[in-house]
């Protein structure tokens, strides 16, 4: 038991890293709106959103699952009841009400981290493992679009508490949580299915820890409540009445199932045997962590699977397979970043962890004293992530789609013709809504001659151009095109970010004027 003035400067502590990590994802919270969609999956969200605002509540698309749609609509009307929106004010309402959703549960994901770490960790290291997830890039601006991801990590989080704590005092109360938690993570999105690994390892934990036979361990009798918790929670997350077309919504089962744990995406695709299976690790944890910090990941990840306790196993339980998949199934090569978020949580607790192991190691051996070597870790582990953090937010806005967009106004001439590559993907200026023209062209074409011939200007992002030339698979007809474009044409005007591009901000826009004159790609 600790003293209540400890209590006290643990509860402290803790409130100041929750209010940064609200400031944190506060900040440039609306970036975009309400001229630019600046993410295709929110974009289509949104739209759902809209529809159900409107009256019109069926859908025959299952491929995202709906529960942050619902709660985004059951928000917006909550609102309405204070401030009424006009009919045409829904589409960009239902966009701020996804996203105040995914900063609600970024916030909340903070505290559930502390939570969880308590059950591994002593209350600064699960604190310490709290302040990581508050700066780590990932969780930040994860928390500033309106889509899953977030809501899917906070459900997993809570999910994994409630799992610990059915290990500890098994009850009735808690398979029931334990069942609807899962269904409603799986209705945020259908890559939570693999708790149920860490919920039967859970089990087979509390069986033997009573002393009884394994054989019991899944009779029904002993999960009905979960199975009642799984029911309610599958109700409450995949509401019967919006189902249009009971077909179409299986077909969309089917499709993710193939889509999340065997084909991933498709277009280029990144093959986790290209990057023996660490390609996270490389692209997605190394670039936001640091050297430090990711050390210490790996080496409290080594730790837990070295003699782990029950309740590590059953964390572990859930991790394993989670990662497996992920670097197995092909990934599409641009803002992958999102598909680590739900393990990012287990990855901090686990960097304290080895915190933990090399303060004892440290003050054994060297003598030096521990009371002093927390900070100090501590420290080391939060400052790149945290300064990485700072320097994508100060560098937010303006966004280089704005910049191109503001020279598009002054340069180029009303009603002119865009060749670009998927141009609904937000990843541009809104070219239609300026009044020009959009020539699409497909990566799947052979001959680009003739669209090149149909436009004035072409435009191009690195968030499509980029990913055929950071992965192997380099020789399909678009790659090519691309290729030719940025070796032999010179563009009429470029907008570089003024720190990095991150996950979909701030990619680099060049735009071609299409010389007839001039030699084609």
């Amino acid at each position: 038991m600790i003293g209540k003035s400890q209590a006290f400067y643990h509860l402290l502590v803790l409130s100041v890293i929750i209010v940064a990590g609200i400031y944190l994802r506060a900040s440039h919270m609306y970036f975009g709106l309400p001229e630019e969609r600046y993410h295709p999956d929110e974009h289509r969200a949104a739209k759902t959103v809209r529809d159900c605002l409107e009256g019109e509540y069926r859908t025959r698309y299952y491929h995202h699952p709906p529960l942050i749609k619902n709660c985004a609509f059951v928000w917006t009307k909550f609102l309405e009841v204070f401030t009424p929106l006009d009919s045409h004010r829904y589409y960009l309402q239902a966009i701020k009400s996804l996203r105040q959703i995914s900063f609600s549960c970024g916030v909340a994901a903070i505290w559930c981290v502390y939570l969880l770490g308590c059950h591994f960790l002593p209350a600064w290291y699960a604190i310490g493992a709290a302040a990581a997830y508050a700066v780590f890039p990932v969780t930040v601006f994860s928390s500033k679009y309106g889509l899953p991801d977030m809501l899917l990590s906070l459900l997993i989080l809570i999910a994994l508490i409630y799992q610990m704590k059915l290990y500890d005092a098994p009850s009735k109360k808690r398979y029931f949580i334990n069942g609807l938690l899962l269904a409603l993570a799986c209705s945020a999105k259908y890559n939570a299915v693999f708790l149920i690994v860490s919920f039967c390892a859970a089990q087979i934990m509390i069986m033997k820890k009573a002393g009884l036979p394994l054989k019991k361990a899944m009779q029904l009798n002993a999960v009905m409540p979960f199975i009642i918790g799984g029911i309610v929670g599958a109700s409450v997350g995949f509401p019967i009445f919006q189902i249009e077309s009971k077909s179409d919504c299986i077909k969309s089962f089917f499709y993710e199932f193939q889509h999340l744990f065997i084909r991933g995406h498709g277009s280029v695709k990144i093959s986790g045997g290209d990057y023996y299976y660490v390609f996270h690790w490389i692209r997605s944890i190394f670039p936001a962590a640091g050297v430090f910090l990711v050390s210490a990941m790996i080496l409290g990840i080594i730790l837990m699977f070295f003699k782990p306790t029950q309740k590590q196993k059953i964390l572990l339980s859930f991790v394993v397979p989670y990662y497996v998949v992920m670097e197995y199934v092909y990934k599409v090569a641009v803002h992958y970043e999102r598909y680590v978020l739900p393990l990012v949580g287990v990855y901090v607790i686990a960097a304290l962890f080895a915190c933990k192991a090399v303060r004892g190691w440290l003050g054994t051996y060297m003598r030096i004293s521990s009371t002093a070597l927390y900070p100090i870790l501590i420290t080391g582990l939060l400052f790149f992530p945290a300064y990485r953090t700072i320097r994508l937010l100060i560098s937010l806005e303006p966004d280089t789609r704005t910049q191109a967009k503001q020279w598009i106004k002054s340069a180029v001439p009303a009603g002119s013709r865009f060749l670009l590559q998927w141009p609904l993907s937000g990843y541009y200026p809104d070219l239609e809504k300026m009044g020009h023209k959009i020539v699409e062209i497909k990566s799947s074409a052979k001959d680009f001659s003739s669209k090149i011939m149909s436009a004035d200007y072409i435009i191009i992002s690195s968030l499509c151009y980029a990913r055929y030339f950071n992965e192997s698979e380099q020789n399909s007809p678009i790659a090519l095109f691309y290729e030719t474009v940025l070796e032999t044409l010179e563009p009429v005007y470029e907008a570089y970010p003024s720190y990095m591009t991150y996950m979909v901000h701030n990619p680099v826009i060049k735009i071609y004027k299409v010389m007839m004159e001039k030699e084609q790609p």
